[in-house]
C-alpha cells in the first residue's frame, strides 16, 4: 500500500529533465547514507559531517513542514530520533531511494508519527 503512495509522490517530486528519478544529491539514498552517520557513536570527521548535513535537512524539512501547515505529528521527537525513523523506513522501502529525500521523508514520518484523531 504505502509502494503506490510513494510512486504518486514521486510524480510531484522535483524532476531532472531526463528522468523521474532524482538528481544524486536530491535522492533519497544521499540523505540515507548521511542519516546513518547519526548513529555512530564516536564518528569520525567525515561521518560527523555526514550526520550534521542529515540533522540540518531535517530542522530544515520540519521548519517547511510547520509554515506549510502540514505539520507531522512528531511530537517532541528529536531531529535525532527523526533521522532514526528516516534510517529505518528508508531500509524497509530501498525501492523509494532514488527519488527526491522528501518523500521517504514525510512517508518515514507519517509511518513512525501517525496523527491520532483528536
Amino acid at each position: 500500500m504505502i509502494f503506490p503512495l510513494a510512486l504518486t509522490l514521486a510524480l510531484y517530486a522535483p524532476q531532472t529533465q531526463h528522468s523521474t528519478a532524482a538528481s544524486e544529491e536530491m535522492r533519497g539514498s544521499t540523505l540515507y547514507r548521511r542519516c546513518q552517520a547519526v548513529s555512530i557513536a564516536d564518528p569520525t570527521s567525515a561521518e560527523a559531517m555526514r550526520a550534521s548535513i542529515c540533522l540540518i535537512y531535517v530542522a530544515g524539512f520540519m521548519d517547511g513542514r510547520y509554515v506549510d501547515g502540514k505539520q507531522p505529528c512528531v511530537g517532541a521527537a528529536s531531529y535525532e530520533a527523526i533521522a532514526g525513523a528516516y534510517v529505518a523506513w528508508m531500509k524497509r522501502h530501498p525501492e523509494v531511494m532514488k527519488y527526491d529525500r522528501s518523500i521517504g521523508m514525510l512517508l518515514a514520518l507519517g509511518e513512525a508519527y501517525p496523527c491520532t484523531a483528536k
